[in-house]
């Protein structure tokens, strides 16, 4: 069962939507994803919906809701240039011809990036039980982490910061923003979430999305020229989270990752 297409109830269990159209039957897994037992749709099911709770809720309120998590797939949470998102179809027929028969793969990306191979193998080949990620840049590498085991705190620091920006009016005070961002960001003594958080504004804000920093490490890239950029993606961070969670994440040179 791929994980993609579960939806959770609180904290232990999900279902999915494609058996609940095939059979009418809601299939309850716990957090492994083992099948427990069969539920009718109608009785016994929680959904969320605006911060409530719903018991007893209807067929079609469960179908929607599940059918919106289901259309979130993983995707990178940043933008990356150099960025492999391109050139998937080209690297993929250069996999094994029998690679999907492999059992219990590991897949190793010693220079991650953006992440866009990463998440498309995971989620193409379930026969990848785990994942080995690395990357020269730590504060790259704090975003994973971040993203993997903290992802309910940084939601709401990234959408608290995209309110911000968007509130300003006119570009110039956008840019003072962007300016007061970078100059804390640059000084290298924050926390795991407000440097990730710091670490998507800019990217989000920046020109052209691109990470560059000077001979002393600092980063250097100018403001762009965007009005709402969207900073918080809470469903591919969510989705993104789930999949990072069989992903060991490596910081530092890609030889180490080997071996």
């Amino acid at each position: 069962m791929n994980k993609s297409s579960l939806y959770k109830v609180g904290d232990e269990v999900v279902f999915t939507l494609n058996e609940i159209q095939k059979e009418g039957v809601v299939f309850i897994f716990d957090a492994n994803g083992t099948f427990e037992r069969p539920r009718i749709p109608s009785y016994d099911i929680w959904v969320e919906n605006e911060n409530m709770l719903y018991k007893h809720v209807p067929y079609d309120m469960v179908s929607k809701k599940i059918t919106l998590i289901m259309n979130t797939k993983a995707k990178p949470f940043i933008k990356w240039v150099g960025g492999k998102g391109q050139l998937i179809e080209q690297l993929e027929v250069k996999l094994p011809a029998d690679f999907d028969n492999w059992d219990n793969a590991t897949y190793i990306e010693p220079f991650v990036g953006g992440g866009a191979m990463l998440f498309y193998m995971l989620q193409q080949h379930p026969n990848i039980k785990r994942a080995v990620i690395n990357d020269i840049n730590s504060d790259l590498i704090t975003c994973y982490r971040t993203v993997r085991d903290n992802v309910e705190e940084l939601i709401p620091a990234l959408q608290d910061i995209q309110a911000q920006y968007y509130a300003l009016q006119d570009m110039e005070a956008k840019r003072e923003m962007f300016m007061t961002v970078r100059q804390r960001y640059n000084e290298k003594n924050l926390d795991p979430i407000e440097n990730t958080v710091k670490f998507f504004f800019l990217n989000r804000t920046c020109f052209n999305g691109l990470y560059r920093v000077n001979k002393k490490g600092l980063f250097n890239v100018p403001c762009g020229k965007y009005m709402q950029p969207q900073i918080c993606d809470e469903d591919t961070l969510r989705a993104d989270s789930e999949l990072l969670k069989r992903v060991e994440i490596l910081d530092g040179d890609f030889e180490t990752t080997l071996l």
